[in-house]
């Protein structure tokens, strides 16, 4: 399952603290193209609520949601 981590305090995230947590819940980083802001994590759900319990208030946790997109091609009623 994937989440997303980010940051919502003030200042600059400390990388090596968060990494460290990831490294000790055993997470991967899916995606740090945002970093150090946000980052995509891969992690099973114990794994997600022990990350969750450690990170302190500047981390939010959020479960990934897959939204579908609307198909908009036009379409030929037949009569």
């Amino acid at each position: 399952m994937n989440f997303i981590l980010r940051y919502i305090g003030t200042g600059k995230p400390d990388l090596e603290q968060i990494t460290a947590v990831l490294e000790l819940h055993e997470v991967k980083i899916a995606d740090d193209s945002l970093l150090p802001k946000s980052a995509l994590l891969k992690a099973d759900e114990t794994s997600f609520t022990a990350l969750a319990a450690s990170l302190d208030a500047n981390w939010e946790l959020i479960p990934e949601k897959i939204v579908k997109v609307p198909d908009t091609k036009k379409k030929i009623r037949k009569p």
